[in-house]
């Protein structure tokens, strides 16, 4: 009965209860017949509906590979701003870095040179009693 329904259709003929019954001889119930013709439009809608889908996807790929580009193209942009403001940001940290450390070595002579400023008083008031004990001795005699 299906293949009565594609014969029609293939003529460019109504497909219609009767001229299924007709293309068979006149053979079957419009019950059983009714069923079948269903079936058939039912296909071919769904056909119908598929070849739509298939026809519009070339372009819908190409709307999916525009929004893809699209996207990696914002996404990369993105990706390389945030790459240049930690390259601007480590470079900073360099300068700092270098700042600190010639700081650090000008306290590591200023701290050199007051060692040596300690000492050398240290060593004048470790030599102070005796000469307090001599000058005592001076004064007495």
């Amino acid at each position: 009965m299906l293949h009565a329904c594609e014969r029609l259709h293939a003529r460019g003929a109504k497909i219609t209860l009767d001229s299924v019954r007709a293309d068979l001889d006149d053979r079957g119930s419009r019950t059983t017949l009714s069923k079948y013709v269903r079936e058939w439009r039912e296909t071919k809608l769904v056909e119908r509906k598929m070849g739509a889908v298939g026809a519009a996807m070339p372009a819908i790929h190409r709307q999916i590979v525009a929004l893809v580009e699209a996207e990696t193209q914002r996404a990369t942009e993105a990706l390389r701003d945030d790459l240049s403001a930690l390259e601007d940001a480590f470079e900073q940290q360099k300068l700092e870095a270098e700042q600190q450390r010639r700081r650090c070595k000008a306290l590591e002579k200023e701290n050199a040179w007051l060692r040596k400023q300690l000492d050398s008083q240290s060593e004048s008031l470790r030599a102070l009693p005796e000469l307090i004990e001599a000058l005592q001795k001076q004064v007495t005699a």
